[in-house]
């Protein structure tokens, strides 16, 4: 009977040891799990910040982009009229010297008479 005991009181301090063993577990299991959790958390709030400023990187690209159309618009608009201000200066500049030969020629024809 003693011996039945003994095993019985042996078979209950094991089962506290692998009961005290499986609580341990488990807290050290949910200590585990509220560290990923608060990981999870943070990672999340950088996605979303990181996500915010790809969203305001677009829009400034966007805005970046129509500046630079408007410029490339406003280039060609001064390109044209450098090349029509060139135009009239060379028919101004003909005009002229059409105009010095006819006022040598009535010169001519007025030191004549």
């Amino acid at each position: 009977l003693e011996e039945e005991v003994l095993q019985l009181e042996e078979r209950a301090i094991a089962e506290v040891e692998a009961r005290t063993a499986a609580v341990e577990k488990m807290r050290k299991l949910r200590g585990n799990l509220a560290d990923s959790t608060k990981a999870n958390r943070a990672t999340g709030l950088r996605v979303g910040v990181l996500r915010e400023e790809c969203e305001a990187g677009e829009e400034a690209c966007a805005r970046l982009q129509q500046q630079h159309e408007e410029l490339s618009q406003q280039v060609a608009e001064a390109t044209e009229n450098a090349a029509a201000a060139r135009d009239s200066a060379l028919a101004a500049e003909e005009a002229t010297e059409s105009l010095s030969k006819q006022a040598a020629e009535l010169a001519q024809e007025a030191l004549g008479l």
